[in-house]
């Protein structure tokens, strides 16, 4: 469930199902203020319908504040305001001024499937905003993140552009696009249940209630720190996890994962390569983030960091299809260690039999251990010429 403001003056939220977004969308005023604001038109854009796809009215509790203005005499505020909303479980990233938005669209969604993130479970639209220039992104939050920390871990998939840093507030509005320019939509997840208010720490911000002695903001909100107490870091536990992912060992699949990475990091992309990389071995590693703690280097970042933005990639929701990334590593770590597998073969004597025929054994008992294998090996074609009553001088003179 999200909700709608006629315009930009309208202070009153009204709830939006999946018809109200068609007919928001479809209507031909809708797709004549968004080309009036395209040509120049003043206030064409301060018109257009608009939706708060991160918060949605939390109804009692603004009731509650109409009874306590009632009674206190007085004047009430409009309910669009952050005070008065809850969490509806979704997120907005911004792109402005951006050229062919089409082309970023597919740029980001690449980018995404680069690092083995699935749009599907949590992409729930995608369109060209009323400027023409911009992308906006309606994305499922991740329970436990404040909007910001999880805007802050979608952009550490995505290179060369950065959203609207602005887009923070559960409030905040943005403007319906007309129907040929909504490139994603996905009503399932748009218009879903509402989460707990409780499952997001900024879903808790506003307990108080604006107006009647109260200033509505709690300033001492959690942050994603908190999430790095389930990465325990025992040496018990440590040593449970396995050293091998089907004969091949994690130091090796890390090293290659690094490769298909574009190599180690430079200093101030650490976290967001450290981010990546931990997405990837989640489907390694049972989805753990203390065993993918184990095995993944901090290159050089803050221990609790490294924890946090551990923690932060296993939040993530988690499809069933192995990343394209990790699975081509994991193919070179394979291939690697079956090399290397038939090089230390290669290179070692071949095993003697416990016990050797009569002739062989004759001819290698007085030859050092070591040389035995391949001395014994050597025999046969002497042994296949072998002519009767020929006489040979060992050299020890037998």
């Amino acid at each position: 469930m999200i909700n709608y403001v006629n315009n930009s003056f309208d202070k009153v939220l009204k709830p939006c199902d999946a018809q109200q977004f068609m007919t928001l969308t479809q209507s031909e005023q809708t797709e004549k203020l968004i080309l009036g604001h395209r040509a120049g038109e003043k206030n064409s854009k301060a018109k257009l319908p608009a939706l708060t796809y991160m918060g949605v009215l939390d109804e009692a509790k603004y009731k509650e504040y109409l009874k306590k203005c009632e009674a206190q005499g007085t004047k009430p505020l409009g309910s669009r305001r952050a005070e008065f909303m809850r969490p509806t479980g979704l997120l907005m990233l911004d792109f402005d001024h951006v050229g062919n938005v089409r082309a970023l669209y597919d740029h980001v969604l690449n980018a995404f499937q680069k690092h083995g993130v699935h749009t599907e479970p949590y992409l729930a639209l995608a369109h060209i905003t009323p400027s023409g220039d911009g992308l906006r992104l309606v994305l499922k939050r991740t329970v436990g993140l404040t909007i910001e920390q999880d805007q802050q871990d979608w952009c550490k998939f995505i290179d060369g552009v950065t959203p609207d840093a602005a887009c923070k507030d559960i409030s905040r509005l943005s403007f319906a696009p007309m129907q040929s320019e909504v490139l994603y939509y996905n009503p399932s997840l748009l218009f879903a249940e509402l989460p707990e208010a409780s499952d997001y720490p900024d879903g808790t911000l506003f307990s108080g209630v604006a107006g009647v002695g109260s200033s509505g903001v709690q300033t001492n909100v959690s942050s994603a720190d908190g999430l790095s107490s389930a990465l325990p870091a025992t040496p018990e536990l440590l040593n449970s996890f396995e050293t091998e992912y089907n004969g091949v060992s994690y130091s090796e699949i890390v090293k290659r994962l690094e490769e298909q990475l574009g190599g180690r990091p430079e200093h101030g992309a650490r976290n967001s390569f450290i981010f990546s990389m931990a997405c990837n071995l989640r489907y390694v590693c049972n989805d753990d983030a203390a065993w993918i703690a184990s095995i993944l280097p901090t290159y050089g970042e803050d221990a609790q960091k490294h924890r946090t933005t551990i923690q932060s990639a296993v939040n993530r929701p988690m499809s069933r299809e192995m990343p394209e990334t990790l699975a081509r590593a994991l193919k070179v770590s394979d291939a690697v260690a079956h090399q290397e597998g038939a090089a230390a073969h290669d290179a070692a004597p071949p095993a003697l039999p416990e016990v050797l025929p009569q002739p062989v054994s004759l001819l290698v008992e007085r030859i050092p251990e070591r040389m035995r294998a391949a001395a014994a090996m050597a025999v046969f074609p002497a042994l296949g010429a072998y002519v009767k009553d020929m006489h040979l001088v060992y050299a020890d003179g037998r």
